[in-house]
């Protein structure tokens, strides 16, 4: 009898060890699949980012051969105090070929102006003050820039 009592108790005592491992094994699976989830998350964060930095250092680069170019338009015409309509048509001509060869490799469309918005003019993107453009020369305006 007591025999009988001591298997039945080992028997039941191998089914709960049973039932844990079996418990634990699937538990474990389940946290192996989270982190193989996580590892490929955190990897195609890690390319967002790196791509996002490799963006932004072309595009500071670009700002940077724009501004050269622009630096280079701006005393090439504000060294001729009579200001040759001839220099401004280059420096223009210069600019323009810059600002296309620079959207030409865009990876984003532009965005369009909203419905209340007119497209501005040639004349009107050349500077940022379009008012002050009309009524000081351009090194008139420099010099009040400079000050």
């Amino acid at each position: 009898m007591e025999t009988e009592r001591l298997r039945t108790a080992q028997m039941q005592a191998e089914r709960m060890l049973e039932t844990r491992e079996r418990s634990n094994r699937t538990k474990i699976k389940g946290l192996e699949e989270t982190v193989a989830t996580l590892k490929d998350q955190l990897s195609t964060e890690m390319k967002k980012r790196q791509l996002y930095i490799s963006r932004s250092a072309r595009t500071g680069d670009e700002i940077r051969d724009i501004r050269s170019i622009l630096d280079s338009s701006l005393s090439n015409v504000t060294r001729d105090q009579s200001l040759d309509p001839l220099i401004m048509e280059t420096e223009t001509r210069k600019l323009d070929e810059s600002l296309e060869f620079r959207g030409s490799y865009r990876s984003q469309p532009r965005r369009r102006t909203s419905p209340n918005r007119t497209p501005m003019k040639y004349s009107d993107r050349l500077t940022s003050t379009p008012a002050m453009r009309r009524t000081q020369s351009p090194i008139a305006l420099r010099k009040k820039l400079l000050k």
